[in-house]
């Protein structure tokens, strides 16, 4: 995994350097660009942290730097920075995926505020998102007989509804459903249900 950096995005050199000197004050690396198009040349999706971005851009606004992260699948948490008074401006942002928006003039604090919420949402994400994966490695050791017991389980129906469905004794039913929990390292059915619910949301991602 990359090192977590605050990439910022701004035409302006002088605001550009001010919030990286205010980044390192935090004990946290920058990485600063001068446009979205230097931005999308350099980052990756494996990168860890957030991005700041200037909303007043040449080129290529801010609104449309979200749209292109997206479309890259570039999922860092993006806090936009727009004029005094810009509201539609940051509430589009907002509904576009940004976690925050800051209007000009803003103090430090503001700026520490927002990167260390933005910065923690990214951790979740990457920690569920590898919850996610090893579910779903888990899921695929299922045999056809462990997946049908899987999926009738999570529909809600009983060892004994099951057994009947399926022409077995309930202790057959019993025993598939140990077998099952074993190779999903769940301890109880609610645990293993969340596990699905889990996979099936990074399966819509």
């Amino acid at each position: 995994m990359s090192e977590t950096q605050v990439f910022v995005v701004d035409d302006d050199p002088a605001m550009r350097a001010a919030l990286c000197s205010v980044i390192g004050a935090l004990g946290l690396a920058a990485a600063a660009f001068d446009s979205g198009a230097a931005l999308l040349r350099s980052i990756d999706a494996d990168d860890c942290g957030c991005v700041l971005i200037d909303f007043r851009m040449p080129q290529m606004n801010g609104l449309e730097l979200q749209q292109n992260l997206h479309r890259r699948n570039i999922r860092l948490p993006v806090i936009i920075i727009t004029a005094f008074g810009e509201v539609p401006t940051a509430v589009e942002a907002l509904r576009n995926g940004a976690i925050d928006f800051l209007e000009k003039p803003f103090r430090e604090e503001q700026l520490a505020r927002c990167i260390g919420r933005a910065l923690a949402i990214d951790r979740d994400q990457r920690l569920q998102s590898a919850q996610q994966e090893e579910i779903a490695a888990r899921l695929e050791r299922l045999d056809d007989k462990l997946r049908e017991v899987l999926d009738r389980l999570c529909a809600g129906q009983s060892n004994r509804t099951i057994a009947k469905a399926l022409g077995l004794s309930i202790r057959a039913v019993e025993l598939r459903r140990s077998r099952l929990m074993a190779v999903m390292e769940s301890t109880n059915l609610a645990e293993l249900i969340r596990m699905v619910s889990l996979a099936e949301r990074r399966s819509r991602c």
